[in-house]
């Protein structure tokens, strides 16, 4: 039986100048008929090409995964495959249990548990073959030459790297086929006549010597490929890395399972078709032939190891020189599983209050997804993190993740002010550096700033901009980082995309577009369980241009003080509700630090509500404080400062300790206003007479006044 391999690992490791984990991973184009890594162009030669699964096909069924270990002839083994190193260092380690589903750190566990069960991969029936099958020749010169260089026709100069691997390859696999007598049919569980997943370990010497750096490599139609000895193609697209971890600066480090593991997890995520999310920037930024300071600011870290799709392959223990430890793979993010369709997130469409967010890893585990409005590719994702599960065990902290996603990035990753999933960092941004709790940057920048995950580059810009690959204050513990709003540091604002003005080709993005998002609140809870309150239309702090609150903006939550600055108008519209979270003011400034207020400020203007040609509007504004069944006194009240104006219409306010006031010269015309549970009456400068509003031909009732029994009031 004649069988096509979709996909191949080569697994090999080479470190860049960070000491740490690199893909090579290369999608062919959709116009080449692939979609990432997960639906290659395959062609034959003298057969019938089976139909090639999309990436979907990879992500919820049972899979029977076949792993080969090739080696160079009459050399030494690679590894012992049955001592590799643990997360402790220790070599008790069998690559035969990297696809029992039962042992914590294996490949299938793994999978097992970031899906919860959709993905099963299966041994071999016999068990995972250990043998390191030898190719046709002894030295690495007889696949890549000496300089791992050829000269083409037309003159130019090409790597022989691809030809080497494909022709090692082609030695290894075919030594596979005749101990197996071609029938390869227990890894073909849909029986399409493909062997569902294929990954061939490879000696490191092949990119020692081409100077290759990354874990791995895919390759295309116009590379080698495994032909039978029926002509047929086995192979177009491979993946290359080792159970071998390789270092500039530290040479080759001992055999280690949870760095196989890690490869391998990557690596199948890229068959799931899920893209890298750490930056895959030339190092050469520029184009200039030179590697230096000009460059280093444009890398970064994308979400470092916060997934397995960034840096988290290897880990948290691993940091050379200290440690030569793995302990890999880390937690995939939320994008990544909502991505694959493990999870489906709840989208949050109106405001949660007291909302229990439990351990992404747990059977409770939740995602919420935050749409920004106006936008189907903008959204923030909410999850928790917590120490407790294995495969977060080892990281820095506990707490909510946030994740800020746009869809419509072209590039991934790759910048780092605009990122297709980018973590907002507790810590905040700033322009001169990442965060340091010992020397806290002084150029805090919400705008256009960066954290520590963009902040790392080549070591020394590392070191001097506080750049890494994650710490413990990344996350939103409910401790020290309790609110991400649009006035915090990251805040919730999305981006803007606008012409460079040095270079109209070019595009500048900044996170300036406001999106009225709140997760606030933040606690930590019980048994790693977090809670948060999320609002979708928040306001705290100054208003500097004018500004409409709709009934289309939904219910308004206003968290802090509000003031409406000289020469700008908010105009609230009827039927809007504006609730003040109770005994809360996140400006800490106003007439009550602890209580929320709005003040109009000299030259500035409130204008709420309106008066209908028919009469009485059925659609007042109410102001009142957020709880469902509130209390006198949770918020404090409008304030109209001298020069101030305010003109409040079939309105409601209620809950205040001053509901409405006014300093001397102040302006407020008051028209149907209903008060209920308020500390004060209206009042100018002490006078409970309001004004009324100029074209009134005779009295109105300008405002009646009712207690929390709904009784009357006077004055």
């Amino acid at each position: 039986m004649k069988f096509l391999v979709l996909l191949i690992f080569l697994l090999h490791a080479v470190l860049a100048e960070a000491q740490e984990f690199v893909c090579g991973f290369v999608p062919v184009p959709e116009s080449e008929g692939a979609k990432g890594a997960s639906s290659p162009k395959a062609t034959q030669g003298t057969g019938t090409v089976a139909a090639q699964p999309d990436d979907a096909y990879f992500r919820s069924r049972i899979i029977r995964p076949l792993f080969v270990f090739g080696k160079f002839k009459e050399q030494p083994d690679p590894a012992d495959l049955n001592a590799l190193l643990d997360r402790e260092g220790v070599a008790n380690q069998s690559a035969g249990a990297l696809l029992t589903a039962t042992y914590k750190g294996s490949l299938a566990h793994y999978f097992s548990q970031m899906s919860k069960g959709a993905l099963t991969l299966i041994p071999p029936s016999t068990g995972i073959d250990k043998t390191w099958y030898e190719s046709t020749s002894t030295s690495i010169k007889n696949y890549v030459g000496e300089t791992c260089k050829y000269v083409a026709d037309n003159g130019t100069v090409h790597s022989s790297y691809s030809e080497g691997v494909g022709k090692f390859m082609q030695e290894v696999l075919a030594k596979v086929d005749a101990r197996i007598g071609g029938d390869f049919s227990q890894y073909d569980l849909n029986m399409d006549g493909l062997i569902d997943v294929f990954g061939l370990f490879i000696p490191p010497e092949f990119q020692e010597a081409c100077g290759k750096i990354g874990t791995a490599f895919e390759g295309n139609d116009n590379d080698p490929k495994y032909i039978d000895a029926d002509g047929n193609i086995v192979a177009t697209q491979f993946i290359i890395s080792s159970v071998t971890y390789s270092s500039k600066t530290e040479g080759t480090l001992p055999p280690s399972f949870p760095f196989m593991v890690g490869v391998l997890a990557h690596e199948y995520g890229h068959l799931m078709g899920l893209p890298e999310l750490y930056d895959t920037t030339p190092l050469d930024y520029n184009g200039d032939g030179e590697i230096d300071d000009e460059d280093y600011p444009y890398h970064s870290v994308g979400i470092g190891r916060w997934g397995v799709m960034g840096r988290g392959p290897l880990g948290w223990l691993h940091k050379l020189p200290d440690s030569i430890t793995f302990d890999g793979p880390t937690s995939m993010s939320a994008w990544s599983r909502m991505y694959v369709e493990w999870i489906t997130p709840e989208t949050v469409e109106k405001d949660l209050l007291g909302d229990q967010i439990h351990d992404i890893n747990s059977s409770e585990g939740k995602v919420l997804r935050v749409p920004v409005l106006g936008s189907d590719k903008e959204y923030f994702l909410v999850s928790n993190r917590q120490k407790e599960s294995y495969y977060d065990n080892y990281a820095p902290a506990s707490g909510l993740a946030i994740w800020h996603v746009d869809e419509g990035v072209r590039g991934a990753n790759n910048n780092e002010l605009h990122k297709l999933v980018d973590l907002e960092c507790a810590d905040g941004l700033f322009s001169d550096k990442g965060y340091d709790p010992d020397n806290i940057p002084n150029s805090p920048n919400s705008v256009s700033g960066g954290d520590n995950l963009d902040y790392l580059s080549a070591p020394q810009y590392s070191q001097a901009h506080n750049g890494n690959f994650g710490d413990a204050t990344d996350l939103w513990d409910g401790e020290t980082y309790t609110a991400f709003t649009p006035y915090t540091n990251p805040s919730t604002a999305g981006y803007a995309v606008f012409p460079d003005p040095n270079d109209p080709s070019k595009e500048l993005t900044e996170q300036r577009v406001r999106t009225g998002i709140a997760v606030h609140n933040i606690q930590a809870g019980s048994n790693g369980v977090m809670q948060a309150d999320i609002y979708r239309n928040y306001w705290s702090g100054p208003i500097t241009e004018d500004t409409v609150w709709d009934i289309f903006g939904g219910r308004i939550i206003v968290g802090g003080d509000v003031t409406i600055r000289s020469g700008v108008t908010l105009t609230i519209k009827p039927g809007v509700e504006v609730r003040f979270i109770a005994n809360s003011d996140d400006t800490g400034s106003g007439n009550d630090n602890v209580l929320s207020e709005v003040i109009v400020e000299d030259g500035g203007r409130l204008i709420a509500g309106e008066q209908l040609e028919t009469g009485s509007n059925f659609f007042p504004v109410t102001f009142r404080s957020s709880t469902n069944d509130p209390l006198p006194l949770e918020w404090y009240g409008f304030h109209v400062e001298s020069g101030g104006r305010a003109t409040l219409t079939d309105v409601t306010v209620r809950d205040g300790v001053h509901c409405v006031q006014a300093d001397p010269g102040g302006s407020l015309v008051l028209e149907n206003l209903t008060l209920i549970n308020c500390g004060t009456p209206p009042t100018i400068e002490g006078n409970p007479t309001p004004e009324f509003p100029e074209d009134s031909t005779e009295p109105v009732a300008a405002y009646t006044a009712e207690d929390a029994e709904g009784d009357a009031v006077a004055w």
